[in-house]
């Protein structure tokens, strides 16, 4: 990761709008800065001298000459390979003094005859180049000269490169690109170059998974064609050593090989794919929630478990996984340019971090005192430790998978409840739901339409089939509308597309159905552990009649039940069956039973009516399942389907001798006497 780190591109910008004597002001001088400080930063690039009055304020030129000599001094002693890049930029007064084309000082009273200018006060664009010959990693830069009849200045700087090659060994020669923003006797209007060289920038950048640097050439025919309207013509004097220009590099390079430096078991869901073999970082959106668990884990003072909850599927283990991928300055500065979105971590965070599926406390603590550097091997000793005091930095632990852990309330009673007790230490914890009888009191539900779970999904769809699959955006808003706010089975679908091709549409679709299915069956058996299957069984049978079908809550329990039959004594209630519908999140569909009015002992939404997301799975339309998991397709009619928000009825005319035997048309049992 150090090395990955040192594959770092720089900036720096030059310029003042305050000149002296026969040099008028330029006054336009700090829009100039500010577009094209915020043009390079978004491709990534690393400033090395901000302005310290705004972003519209730069070092003098002479100034920043000096700052990067002392910048080169500080890798002089770097042996490594030559792999960082610099872009300067300069802008200004320029003019020919002598036989040498000087950028003008600033502040400074220039004489009524230019000729006369002290030769020491100005810069030549040569000296920044010289100023960088200490830097051991430094291996491209591109000057750009934004100043009246620049061309000579970057011939001359040039020039000067070349002239000191043949003293130097290969390794050590620095490759150099020059830009001028006018040619010889040109004048360069204020904001011109700047405004169509970052507009530039922004129209090269392209997803890809092979280009990772932009097209110097291409950047400059479209600033070309920007002048084209003015009497100025920018020009790229031609370059010294590799012939690719590798100082712009393109923000939407997607890396073609997985990372092997992430945090264990949290790299590859942080990056929105399958598994750690899988290539690319497609983190999109939550902020809210992201800048929510980064507020907690900051925060002064002692405050209860911060629970980011929500279905199966809606990304609660990506939102921690971002957090704990990018908790120090450097793992995000080891991220290639395409990740480093959104809301990330400004301080490094003192953090561990602990899948809990299958654990005990105990068996937690070693890897809490690990990543904490303490040394506890038991509850009570890594507590006491915690309690010792120390720097007064605060410790954050994320606890992921609470819900599944071994003994899960002993969990959080014995180690999630006394840590968050702690005056400087801060827990949040992810599951999918509260435990039973152990109310929470700081929540965050990523099911609440507040968090925009959908829109998040359709964003990821597209950014990830923005490298691969390629579909229309037809194709993408429909796997967007069956995935609905479930990021699993937008990646299961996404997954299918980049791998097979636009071809594989339907299989797509498929996958994120199969998905859906799964977890919705997945939380219903975790909420019925005896009638679950019977539960999902009955509502995808039942609904899978119509797109407009939905199941009520009397309907619904009374079929599962059935279904079960008498190896579970007691029916499943409506009341108790509608009561846990709300810990399915978005994988249900809800809306109000027509006719339907609460009756004596309903409690919560046991008059409501729902129905999965998805569509039924094909391998639940296909034949082979049971008669009560799929009616007959000659049936489906409009005729025969049972009425919305009524209690479905056997048929009116019932033949002789089946008296008894279920209803295997609507898959309803008989109605008890």
């Amino acid at each position: 990761m150090a090395e990955s780190a040192r594959q770092a591109g720089y900036f720096c910008i030059s310029g003042r709008p305050v000149y002296g004597g026969s040099f008028a002001n330029l006054e336009k001088v700090p829009e100039e800065v500010r577009a094209v400080r915020a043009g390079l930063g978004a491709l990534g690039l690393t400033e090395l001298f901000p302005g310290v009055d705004g972003d519209g304020d730069a070092l003098s030129h002479s100034d920043l000459r000096d700052a990067l000599f002392a910048w080169s001094k500080g890798a002089a002693d770097y042996t490594g390979a030559r792999t960082a890049t610099l872009v300067i930029y300069a802008t200004g007064h320029g003019f020919e003094l002598g036989t040498d084309w000087v950028l003008a000082p600033t502040e400074y009273e220039a004489p009524d005859d230019q000729q006369n200018t002290d030769p020491g006060a100005v810069t030549k664009p040569a000296s920044f180049i010289r100023a960088l010959r200490q830097r051991g990693d430094l291996a491209q830069v591109l000057l750009i000269l934004d100043a009246c009849g620049a061309a000579p200045g970057g011939e001359q700087a040039l020039l000067d490169t070349i002239a000191q090659a043949p003293y130097q060994t290969i390794d050590d020669q620095l490759d150099l690109w020059v830009v001028a923003a006018a040619r010889r006797s040109e004048k360069a209007l204020e904001t011109v170059f700047s405004r169509a060289f970052t507009t530039a920038l922004r129209d090269a950048t392209a997803p890809s998974t092979d280009q990772p640097h932009l097209d110097l050439t291409q950047v400059m025919e479209s600033v070309q064609d920007a002048l084209s309207r003015t009497h100025q013509k920018a020009r790229t004097v031609a370059g010294h050593g590799d012939p690719r220009c590798r100082a712009l590099p393109n923000p939407r390079y997607m890396p073609p090989e997985p990372p092997a430096w992430l945090p264990p078991g949290w790299g590859w869901v942080s990056r929105g794919v399958v598994n750690d073999a899988a290539p690319g970082w497609y983190f999109t959106g939550r902020e809210a929630a992201l800048r929510t668990v980064l507020d907690h884990l900051t925060g002064t003072g002692t405050a209860p478990p911060l629970w980011l909850t929500g279905s199966h599927g809606s990304g609660k283990t990506a939102v921690l996984g971002r957090v704990v991928t990018t908790a120090t300055a450097e793992l995000r500065a080891a991220l290639p340019v395409v990740a480093r979105h959104g809301v990330l971590p400004t301080d490094d965070l003192i953090l561990a971090a602990v899948d809990v599926r299958g654990r005990t406390a105990d068996r937690l603590v070693a890897d809490i005192a690990r990543s904490l550097g303490l040394t506890a091997a038991s509850v009570p000793g890594l507590l006491a430790e915690l309690r010792r005091p120390g720097s007064g930095a605060v410790r954050g632990i994320v606890v992921d998978h609470l819900d599944e852990a071994k003994e899960s309330a002993a969990v959080l009673t014995e180690l999630v409840e006394s840590l968050a007790a702690l005056p400087a230490v801060r827990v949040v914890v992810g599951a999918a739901r509260q435990l039973p009888d152990r109310p929470a009191r700081l929540i965050l539900d990523l099911d609440d339409p507040a968090h925009q779970g959908a829109s998040s999904v359709g964003t990821y769809l597209r950014t990830r089939l923005a490298y691969g699959g390629h579909v229309s955006e037809g194709a993408v808003a429909a796997l967007e509308a069956i995935c609905g706010g479930c990021f699993a089975a937008a990646v299961a679908a996404a997954d299918v597309l980049v791998r097979e091709g636009t071809g594989s549409l339907e299989r797509a679709c498929e996958a994120a159905v199969a998905r859906l299915d799964g977890l919705l069956r997945r939380t219903l058996q975790e909420l019925f552990p005896r009638t679950g299957a019977a539960v999902a069984d009955t509502l995808t049978v039942l609904c899978s009649f119509g797109d407009d079908l939905f199941l009520d809550a009397r309907t619904w329990a009374a079929v599962a039940s059935r279904l079960v039959g008498t190896s579970v004594p007691t029916p499943l209630s409506p009341r108790e069956l509608a009561a846990c519908l709300p810990a399915c999140g978005t994988l249900l569909v809800r809306r109000d039973a027509p006719g339907r009015e609460p009756g004596p002992g309903d409690a919560g939404d046991v008059h409501g009516a729902w129905r999965p997301r998805h569509p039924p799975p094909a391998a639940r339309r296909r034949a082979g399942a049971p008669p009560y998991r799929a009616a007959p397709p000659a049936r489906r009619t409009p005729r025969g389907r049972p009425r919305l928000g009524q209690r479905p009825a056997t048929p009116a005319r019932r033949p002789r001798g089946r008296r008894g035997r279920s209803d295997q048309r609507y898959a309803i049992p008989p109605g008890r006497p």
